[in-house]
This record gives C-alpha cells, structure tokens and sequence, in this order.
C-alpha cells in the first residue's frame, strides 16, 4: 500500500499530492494554464526526501482541457483542485475553463498516464475542487468563470463512481445544485461517515451531506463563521477524530469545529493562529 500525504500552498492555492514509495517520493503540482486553450497541466517531479525535486520524464502532462487564469479574479480560491487515490495508481485535475475532471495512471516511477475517456464532463462549469474516498468522488462545480456565460446556471456538487481502472462515471441524478453565487470552493469526504464538507466562501457556510450508495447526496447540517466578518477557506478532517479545522480567511484565525457521526457539527472558539499552511 502506498501512503498519499496532501498539502496546501496558501500563496497560490495550489493543492501538492506526494506519494510515497520507500525512500522515493513524488510531489504534482497543477498549472491552471488559462491563457493558452488545451494548455492546463500537472507538473511531476521526483522528491529525494530532502526536498529537492526534479522534474520527471514527460512532465508537465497534458490534462486535456484549459484552466482558469484571470488577473485579480477570486476564482483561485479553492483547495483539492489534484487529488489521488488512497493506493497512490491515479490522480485526478480540474479543467475549470472547458468543464472537465482529468484522470491520470500514476506509474511506478511517479510518471502520468491520461486514462482511457479523460478528460470527463464535472457536470456543471468552472469545477475547483474534488473529494475522493474508495470508489466515491464528488466534484465542486464553482460556476464563477468570467469567461463562462454562467447567468444560466448555478453552482453545484457532483457525484462520480471510480472504476477498477480509475476511469470515472457520473452518478445518474447526482447533481446538487447549490444557491447561485454561493461559490464553493472546496468538497472534503469523510468516508469513514459516508459525509461530504463543502465550504462556501461567498456565503460564508460550511455543510455537511451525507452520501448513499447511489452517490446522491443529501445536506444534514451547516454552520457560519464563529466571529464577525468571517469568511471560510481552506478545511480538513483531523485524522483521528471528528474534527474539522476551518480557515477563517479575514481574521487569521482558525475555527475548530466538532461533528457527531450523522455528520451534525457544533464550534468552539476559534483558535488565534495565522491561517497559512495546512498539511494531512
């Protein structure tokens, strides 16, 4: 079994994804390429465990789509935007600007492989961020690309089944729709709980829903800001125990939030820490 670690670059929220193999170790980063179409990427490299990286064999590899790239736009805040499975044999991008989820075999030597079918359609526009436990993956579709005519829609969560292969099936009647311009921007699973976290940062709301067999999801429970002016970005389950860590984005701090199996939450004070770097 191969261990998958996760962590966030606050600057540029851009989500890394190591995986691990004896000494060896690798780190993929997306572009988000918006300027040139059919450009968006995921760069490979090598981690010697020291921290120094090298570039692997092929990269960037081609995602298949194009990005979101707009000068002074919002859109870039948003987490999970790559994702791998738990085994560490796939990896999973955003294509914000053309709509698309692509999927990736990760090889023995930490190179790509595009999976027969990817890119596939997010069902919905502008996705941002993707959970992933076992078979199940769910796909924020943010709706707030300034070049997409997105008068028409609304933001939603999407639902996929992962193949044995890695290749990807949209739930039939999985689309959740949300409030328009609530501006999702990051789907946390708590598989253990069968529960997806999705965090709204224009409407300042974290929910939870719960997930059937079907992938049909179902909200349970929400919560705000604990202080004034409070505006969420960036969460995390702690490993252990039920708890979700929440950035408060416009008065650096930190809220701590507890939550029962059913997925129902309750808040404590939020801690007085910077909101910068998180790691799982």
């Amino acid at each position: 079994m191969l261990r998958i670690c996760f962590a966030l670059i606050a600057a540029t929220l851009i989500l890394n994804a190591a995986r691990a193999q004896g000494a060896q170790s690798y780190v993929y980063v997306e572009s988000n390429i918006g300027s040139v179409p059919g450009q968006n990427s995921v760069y490979a490299f090598a981690n010697d465990g020291l921290g120094n990286l090298v570039g692997l064999a092929g990269s960037p590899y081609l995602s298949g789509g194009t990005g979101v790239s707009v000068p002074g736009s919002s859109e870039l805040n948003a987490d999970q935007q790559v994702t791998a499975n738990a085994a560490g044999t796939a990896l999973y991008a955003v294509n914000g600007h053309t709509n698309s989820i692509a999927a990736f075999a990760v090889n023995g030597d930490g190179t790509l492989t595009s999976l027969p079918g990817s890119p596939y359609a997010s069902g919905g526009q502008d996705p941002v961020s993707i959970g992933l436990f076992g078979s199940f993956l769910v796909v924020a579709n943010k709706n707030f690309d300034p070049n997409q005519d997105i008068d028409g829609d609304v933001p939603n969560y999407t639902t996929f089944s992962v193949k044995r292969d890695g290749s990807l099936r949209q739930n039939p009647g999985s689309t959740f729709d949300l409030a328009a311009a609530s501006g999702p921007s990051q789907a946390l699973v708590y598989g253990r709980s069968h529960l997806v976290f999705g965090l709204e940062l224009f409407t300042s709301r974290i929910a939870s829903y719960r997930y059937d067999r079907n992938g049909l999801l179902s909200e349970v429970s929400s919560i705000g800001p604990t202080t004034t002016n409070g505006a969420f970005l960036v969460e995390i389950v702690h490993p252990r125990q039920r708890i979700l860590y929440a950035g408060l984005l416009q008065t650096n701090e930190l809220g701590v939030y507890r939550f029962d199996p059913t997925g129902l939450s309750r808040s404590s004070a939020p801690s007085r820490m910077r909101v910068s770097i998180f790691a799982g």
